[in-house]
């Protein structure tokens, strides 16, 4: 097939779609640079291979990521079929799914069809229950990688302690970690993952940029924000067991008292006249934010900090 550098797409996938989808196996598409030696053309080729009689076992196929066609979504019933041909997949891109009942749909991929999984990836528009759910039901110490990236989100039901305990059942395998928007994450469940998961390479918590969204829901996130924040007080308690971490991405919530909020009379430090004299809060913000140093001059592996308060 020869077609114009602009068109030879449309032309490619209107042989698609004549295509009898159900006995598609795979499909290629490949070209060719100036076939002619004129240097005004490019070739391109469709190679279509039908299955054979019965559906095979891909047992050799270990990370998949569904891509819909059109922006449809894949049936339950479709990603089953699928997935029961791949039982030792350890990577998937979680695609969208239509009409599926997360916690049920989570258990079967995680104990019957998919159990070996290590790695979970949030797809475009897909649902984030499903891959929480996935991570809960998923056997102890397994999953290495998971990265759920959404704009804003909450599940029913999942307490803080609930969160904290399924990143404890991977705290020795867990390696790359990848949290934006959950807003069920707080505190408490940072810190879980800060001390205990002692074999993370990469953290990187953060909430949504207020400047994509209106007014109304920037005001809303910065209600919420210690949602995704690290209180102080939390981050200095215990010390972190993560001293492996090359990656790191944090924001600690720092309290306003007592630097910000002074009394009537009162001159912030920094402007006194010398010498200086602290407060007994002043000098106990003052320790507080050296153990907070001391935490993170203790991840000597480190090589990138992004570091918000």
């Amino acid at each position: 097939m020869k077609e114009d550098n602009d068109g030879w797409m449309n032309q490619v996938m209107e042989e698609y779609w004549d295509l009898d989808l159900e006995q598609l196996q795979s499909l290629e598409i490949s070209h060719g640079n100036d076939s002619d030696g004129e240097g005004d053309e490019e070739e391109y080729s469709l190679a279509v291979a039908t299955p054979p009689s019965q559906k095979e076992v891909k047992a050799h196929l270990t990370s998949v990521q569904f891509c819909s066609v059109g922006g449809g979504y894949l049936s339950e019933e479709e990603l089953r079929g699928m997935l029961a041909l791949c039982p030792n997949l350890t990577d998937i891109v979680i695609p969208s799914i239509s009409s599926i009942n997360p916690q049920q749909l989570a258990q079967d991929i995680a104990q019957k069809l998919c159990p070996k999984l290590t790695t979970l990836h949030k797809g475009h528009d897909s649902n984030w229950m499903l891959m929480v759910r996935i991570l809960e039901a998923l056997p102890a110490q397994q999953v290495q990688e998971f990265n759920c990236l959404e704009s804003a989100f909450m599940i029913p039901g999942l307490s803080s302690d609930d969160i904290g305990s399924m990143f404890r059942r991977h705290s020795q395998t867990l390696r790359v970690l990848r949290l934006k928007g959950w807003r069920d994450i707080d505190s408490k469940t940072i810190q879980v993952i800060l001390v205990e998961c002692v074999a993370l390479e990469q953290l990187d918590v953060h909430f949504w940029n207020v400047m994509m969204i209106g007014p109304q829901q920037q005001q809303q996130q910065r209600q919420q924000r210690w949602t995704l924040c690290i209180d102080l007080d939390d981050a200095i308690e215990f010390p972190w067991g993560c001293t492996n971490i090359r990656d790191l991405s944090l924001t600690i919530t720092i309290p306003d008292e007592p630097f910000r909020h002074l009394g009537k009379g009162e001159v912030p430090y920094y402007v006194r006249s010398f010498p200086t004299i602290l407060t007994e809060a002043e000098a106990a913000q003052f320790r507080s934010l050296e153990a907070l140093y001391r935490q993170l001059g203790a991840l000597t592996e480190l090589e990138r900090l992004d570091l918000k308060a």
